[in-house]
């Protein structure tokens, strides 16, 4: 395949190089405004307790109890007073106006003395939201944000606002991470590519695989519902993988280069080899990302599909395109460079401290990886003691309205504590039965441990009734979830479901928790099969998959003593929520183990070529680590600049993907794959490549080697 696709472009580049740009051309327009077709948020279990708990109110009331909007007022008189009742009348009254509002409520109309501050001089109300979906809530919270803009009395909060709040923060900390990355790229591209012309490789590369991207998750917006934080993932995902295949052709066409003065045979032998390592990297991406679909969350779903739609473009980019461009280009590919990277012989050849590098591990294998393995286990030791949260409004900067009034709301102690959090239960009980059953309900509720509050059973039709409570502690704390659980087994002679903040959090974790063992598996399955076609070995896949945990376990372990401990707040600017964001470690989880095995597919792809060659296994290893050291680190470097910005935004969970990522790939690049994974390749020796006949036959059988043996067949480089 790859040989016939290798004559294709050398005979006829140009009509392959009009087809890539009328595709761009058609995808361009279509996938830009990718945007309007994708939803807010998606962290909702759909079927959960919770999930239940809100539709029975919302069909029952004409209201959503989820998304209400709180309006704190600041009062300059005590509540009582005339002045303080026409203040909360005015607020009243424009939350009304709102298309979104079905219902206001003050302390009074709400029969809660707790919406009242502890100095009388402040209160809140509840605007209560007809039943809409996340983008319309959002846009509610945006509207009464404007409505309110300029009274300095009237802070606003809510779930509505601040998922508003954290959207447009999100949208603004992106586009100013984008200013930052695009010079440090540039920059760092010029040195690590070897020349100007090169070093545009990647964005041409990494442009072309988000344009035709977000064509694609278009169309398949309109089959199933993706939320708007793929994008996310594709651009990032897209431009680090854009890197990393770039590389690594435009290396090993340099190498080629060298060794003849035909430039079609160096791209021809190029794309033989280099197409081969691309291709299956891919699948090895492809297949970490798609793990994501097994859970229910639209969030976790959606990233699922924007990997694999993001790392199957790539991978036609780099084994297209690229390849096209360098034909075209030719020996001016390293044009604009520095007079020593003139000469490609020179350019192929790497550097003493690669040298040196794959020296190190192969001739002081054990103390290398007794090291390596020492420091990796270190980092991961915090694991045992994760806690986990989720982003709302304490997520926020301080300067937000929707932090301000959770803080003063919930936090501050200026009114009964989490008050503000919605939490109740739903029962569906007939009359006349149901209301002593209510209020047998409310009298068991009000004797659980942390209850701080229980309201009277509130009638919303003929059988469904609602009962509000206030809890000790955080939604999200240990105690509060141990309370959702007692609160559920409550369960009677009528349906009872427990909503509110804590009850999705908590059905949230127990999704996430029961998918997990499968995920894990069908991940672990699928990057061994992928790997044994790749390296014809038992072993290797083995030893693959352990160090991909190994850099994990690290990873999480740096997150848990940097952002769950609260270290270098001033540093990078944040308040620690004292845990860590259920979600996005999934994401992060998956985002590292493909680029991980991306470059172990790099190394692995090396030194099967080599012992293909005769090479001895010393030889191969440190010759191979030599060669790709320098690719895998200027890929992680570049790849962790352009994630690592993430890290100046002002939503926490952004700040752990951007630093965790960068972290994580620049440890697992330096320390495990030029260090560990060459050093117990040459522990095991020979072994680690044997095949039972019968598997042999086998790997032999599926065929995906012929063009990688043809390109390493001595007879085919004359």
């Amino acid at each position: 395949m790859l040989s016939a696709l290798a004559d294709l472009i050398n005979r006829r580049p140009w009509p392959v190089l009009t087809l890539v740009l009328a595709i761009t051309g058609v995808a361009a327009p279509l996938g830009i405004h990718v945007r309007d077709h994708l939803k807010p948020r998606g962290f909702d279990v759909a079927g959960s307790g919770s999930a239940k708990a809100r539709e029975l109110i919302a069909q029952a009331s004409g209201t959503d109890p989820a998304s209400n909007v709180l309006a704190l007022v600041r009062l300059s008189a005590p509540l009582e007073t005339p002045s303080s009742q026409r203040t909360i009348a005015a607020v009243a009254s424009t939350l009304r106006r709102d298309p979104a509002v079905a219902a206001v409520l003050d302390a009074r109309t709400a029969h809660n003395p707790a919406m009242i501050g502890r100095d009388r001089r402040s209160t809140y109300l509840i605007g209560a939201l007809r039943p809409l979906n996340d983008k319309q809530q959002e846009e509610a919270g945006k509207r009464l944000l404007a409505a309110f803009a300029g009274d300095r009395q009237v802070i606003l909060g809510g779930n509505p606002v601040a998922n508003h709040e954290i959207s447009k923060t999100i949208e603004d900390d992106l586009r100013r991470a984008e200013l930052l990355a695009v010079p440090l790229l540039v920059l760092l591209s010029f040195f690590l590519f070897r020349g100007f012309v090169a070093s545009l490789l990647a964005p041409l590369a990494g442009g072309i695989t988000v344009l035709v991207s977000f064509f694609l998750l278009r169309g398949l917006a309109s089959v199933t519902s993706l939320s708007i934080y793929a994008l996310n993932l594709v651009t990032g995902l897209s431009i680090g993988l854009s890197i990393d295949w770039s590389l690594l052709l435009l290396s090993r066409y340099r190498e080629e280069r060298a060794t003849t003065a035909d430039l079609q045979l160096a791209l021809r032998r190029a794309l033989l080899r280099a197409g081969h390592t691309i291709f299956f990297s891919a699948l090895t991406v492809a297949a970490s990302l798609a793990a994501l679909l097994v859970f229910p969350l639209r969030f976790l779903r959606s990233m699922g599909y924007g990997g694999l739609v993001a790392s199957t473009v790539a991978m036609l980019v780099a084994l297209v395109v690229l390849p096209t461009v360098l034909r075209l280009l030719g020996r001016h590919v390293d044009a604009l460079t520095l007079p020593r990277w003139r000469d490609p012989s020179r350019l192929a050849e790497p550097g003493r401290f690669w040298h040196g590098l794959g020296r190190l591990a192969t001739e002081r294998a054990i103390p290398v990886a007794t090291v390596v393995v020492t420091v990796m286990i270190l980092l991961a030791t915090p694991l045992f003691r994760i806690h986990w949260t989720t982003v709302d409004a304490s997520a926020l900067p301080a300067s937000t309205q929707a932090f301000q009034a959770d803080r003063a709301i919930n936090r501050s102690g200026e009114f009964l504590r989490n008050g503000g959090t919605p939490f109740y239960l739903a029962l569906k009980a007939p009359t006349p039965a149901g209301a002593p059953a209510a209020a047998a309900l409310a009298d068991k509720a009000r004797r659980l441990a942390g209850v701080r509050a229980v309201a009277p059973p509130r009638p919303l039709s003929d059988s469904t009734w609602q009962i509000n409570l206030i809890s000790t502690d955080k939604p999200y704390s240990a105690p509060t979830q141990s309370l959702v659980r007692k609160l559920t087994a409550l369960k009677g002679a009528y349906p009872l479901f427990v909503g509110g903040d804590a009850a999705s959090f908590h059905d949230e974790r127990s999704s996430i928790g029961s998918h997990l063992p499968l995920a894990i598996a069908l991940l672990a399955v699928a990057t061994l099969l992928i790997l044994f076609l790749l390296s014809g070995s038992l072993v290797v896949p083995l030893l693959a998959l352990l160090m991909n945990a190994l850099t994990l376990a690290a990873a999480f372990g740096a997150l848990i003593l940097i952002f769950q401990d609260g270290r270098f707040e001033g540093l990078l600017s944040y308040n620690g929520q004292g845990a860590l964001d259920l979600t996005i470690p999934l994401v992060l989880a998956a985002l590292v183990f493909a680029i991980s095995t991306d470059y172990g597919v790099f190394l692995l792809s090396r030194v099967r070529e080599a012992r293909l060659q005769g090479q001895p296994d010393r030889r191969a290893i440190s010759g191979s680590v030599a060669t790709v050291g320098r690719i895998v680190t200027s890929a992680a470097l570049l790849f962790a600049v352009s994630i690592g910005v993430f890290g100046t935004s002002n939503i926490i969970v952004l700040k752990i993907l951007g630093v965790g990522t960068a972290l994580a790939v620049l440890v697992d690049a330096l320390l495990v794959r030029c260090l560990l994974l060459p050093a117990v390749l040459r522990l095991c020796g020979g072994q680690a490549w044997r095949l039972p006949p019968t598997l042999a036959r086998l790997h032999r059988r599926a065929g995906l080697h012929q063009d990688d043996e043809a390109a390493t067949d001595p007879r085919a480089r004359s």
